[in-house]
């Protein structure tokens, strides 16, 4: 049927579409979480962090990395972590989940953990989400937002981990205090012990 859908809409100029075709909530399993802590103990997750951190500090001094983007504009700043063939699928999952723990002990609380699956160009994606909030106080304005509202995902591309998406969006209304500086956040994160 996706032959002649394809071919439908390359004689008609019908794009695809890139409806979820799974889309749930995202749960670790008691195995999932055994290996993680494993990871998180080990010298691999070190190495992750420390792999990362060097790529932050080069992007920082404005060279070029291949294993890190920054992402920035007037109201969000972020990452884009890549996965090199050096790291271990399982690695890089345990990564994901590290840095949502991590911001959690920021002081924020996790509103959504999801993963969508859907076809696109030919390849299977799915995300794994994770989306954090600060914990703050309404009773006090203006409200401090800490960094913003922060975003994780995770891209596998048919199965296979390619990337992390780091992102923080920020409020620029006059009920919220100015948001800390993103640096801090990468800076916590990628060195974290």
């Amino acid at each position: 049927m996706a032959f002649f859908e394809d071919v439908i809409g390359k004689l008609f100029g019908q794009e695809q579409s890139d409806a979820p075709l799974i889309s749930e909530p995202l749960k670790r399993s008691e195995s999932f979480m055994e290996d993680y802590q494993r990871w998180v103990n080990s010298y691999k997750r070190k190495d992750l962090l420390n792999h990362f951190h060097t790529a932050y500090v080069l992007i920082e001094k404005g060279e070029r990395s291949e294993h890190l983007l920054q992402l920035s504009t007037s109201r969000s700043n972020g990452l884009l972590f890549y996965n090199s063939d050096s790291h271990d699928q399982p690695d890089f999952e345990f990564f994901f989940e590290w840095l949502g723990q991590q911001v959690k002990q920021l002081g924020y609380k996790k509103m959504n953990a999801d993963t969508t699956t859907s076809e696109r160009k030919g390849s299977i994606e799915t995300i794994d989400r994770y989306y954090l909030k600060p914990k703050t106080d309404f009773k006090n304005a203006p409200i401090n937002q800490k960094f913003g509202n922060v975003l994780i995902e995770l891209f596998k591309e048919n199965g296979v981990n390619s990337r992390i998406k780091l992102l923080a969006n920020n409020y620029s209304d006059r009920n919220y205090q100015k948001h800390y500086e993103f640096e801090f956040l990468a800076e916590s994160l990628l060195t974290a012990k």
